[in-house]
Parts: structure tokens; sequence; C-alpha cells
């Protein structure tokens, strides 16, 4: 069977949707092919009629779940104030790593224990954020080294949104909790801002 009707052969999708949810709850490692196959009620030979291997299939369940993620919205794009471009950046990752769901879960994931063979930021969905990203921190901090810069506010972003002990920190601080995307955004962007002012 070629790749063409592998892809559009009946029970693809059901596998598809299936490993979605178990490796996003229980990870690459934790989530078998043979438990896969009978959460999809297919036997293991017609999960592998569809795909070559476990990788393969985590591949076609990430392409998936990234293709559900929401673009970055074009208005972040344009002309305005650098920092309020900056912040609608950090916003919208956080929004995106925040969401509640499979394909935001698989993201948080795959930035903890990658499997991917290339990068999250080599990604269509990320590609074109990270570059006016770039372009946004050369015009606020000519000197500043971007990939650190970068590194940083996926790390803080991720942080806050994951682990609720970076939230208290800022919460003893400031007396609210940032919970949602929006206000894990705000606190990113004051901590970027303060530090290249």
């Amino acid at each position: 069977m070629t790749a063409v009707a592998r892809r559009a052969a009946p029970g693809r999708a059901r596998i598809v949707a299936v490993a979605e949810k178990m490796f996003a709850d229980d990870g690459y490692d934790m989530a078998s092919t043979k438990a896969i196959a009978l959460a999809s009620g297919l036997t293991i030979g017609a999960l592998y009629h569809h795909f070559d291997s476990k990788d393969a299939l985590y591949r076609a369940v990430m392409e998936a779940a990234l293709a559900k993620l929401e673009p970055a919205p074009a208005a972040l794009f344009g002309e305005g104030q650098p920092e309020a471009q900056l912040r609608g950046l950090i916003g919208w990752f956080s929004r995106t790593i925040s969401a509640p769901g499979g394909p935001a879960a698989l993201l948080r994931r795959e930035m903890l224990e990658p499997r991917l063979a290339q990068s999250l930021g080599t990604l269509a969905v990320f590609r074109a954020p990270l570059d006016q990203f770039r372009a946004l921190m050369r015009a606020l901090a000519p000197g500043a080294n971007v990939a650190l810069a970068q590194a940083a506010i996926i790390a803080m972003s991720f942080g806050l949104t994951n682990l609720g002990g970076m939230r208290r920190v800022i919460a003893a601080e400031q007396g609210e909790v940032p919970e949602d995307g929006d206000a894990i955004a705000d606190v990113v962007t004051q901590l970027v801002l303060c530090g290249i002012g």
C-alpha cells in the first residue's frame, strides 16, 4: 500500500486521536503502541499498517496537534510600539502553551521531553513569531543576546504556565497569581522590559 493510501485508510484518524491523548497524558515512553491500538479498537498489526514505527505515529500526532494550534495573530506583525508587540507575542505563546486539551499538552511535553528531530522553533506555527520576536528584541535592546533572551522568555512563560511554585513567588511580590496566558504575558513582559531597560 502506498504512503498516500495509508494516510487515507480508515482507522488512521482514530489512531492519531487516541495516540494524541495518550502521548499527552502519559508521555511518549509510557504510551505503548499496543495500548494505543487497543484503545483505538484496532489490532497492533492495523496500527503498524498505518504507521511504520512509534516514531512515525508520534510525528503524525504532533503534525496534527500543531495544525490545531491557533497561529499568532497577524496584528502582532504590523506597525506599533515594540513593547506592545512583544507583549502580544508573549501573550500568544503563553495562551498557546497553557490552553487545555491535547495539542497544548503535547506541546508542553515536547518542550520538556523533545522527541521530534527538529526544534519547535523551526516549525511553521512558531517560525514567524520567533522571527518577529528577534526583530523586536534587536529594536528594543540592540546589544542584547537575542538567543538568550528568547530562551529566557520561553522558560519564564513555560514556568509560570506549568509550575505553581513560580506563580506563588510572583504572587508573594505582586499580591495576585498570574493564572491565564494574558496575565502570564504581562508578568514576563514586565520582567523582560526591566531586564533590557
